[in-house]
């Protein structure tokens, strides 16, 4: 855990027209889920499809609404304990690792391998 103190996950929803992240805590399995939510934070940016915008700016996107979202929410990278991701035009194995090399340099101090705590949805525009 990072000097934020608290474990946090990262959803993020890349698209054409805009990327949305949000920070919100880990929450135990033990309790009920809370009706909303609680998110400490949600940022937004540009268009994420590399397809669109091409790779280098894709990456600079996703990078950019995630560091927005952590320091929005008094939180830094060694707090996240997973990325959950819905990207557009990552539709290929290749596509995929491409991601994955992305995020691996993003948290590159990480303790624990990334690709375990990593969920895609797979979006075919």
């Amino acid at each position: 855990m990072g000097s934020g103190g608290r474990q946090v996950i990262l959803g993020l929803d890349g698209g054409t027209t805009s990327a949305v992240c949000i920070c919100m805590p880990v929450l135990p399995f033990s309790q009920p889920l809370r009706d909303p939510l609680p998110l400490f934070a949600r940022s937004v940016a540009g268009c994420s499809n590399h397809n669109s915008i091409g790779e280098s700016a894709a990456r600079e996107t996703l990078e950019q609404v995630m560091e927005d979202a952590l320091s929005n929410s008094g939180s830094n990278r060694s707090d996240v304990g997973a990325v959950c991701l819905a990207v557009s035009g990552v539709n290929h194995p290749t596509d995929q690792q491409r991601i994955l090399n992305w995020l691996r340099f993003f948290f590159v101090f990480l303790s624990y391998p990334l690709s375990a705590f990593l969920f895609f949805k797979i979006l075919s525009h």
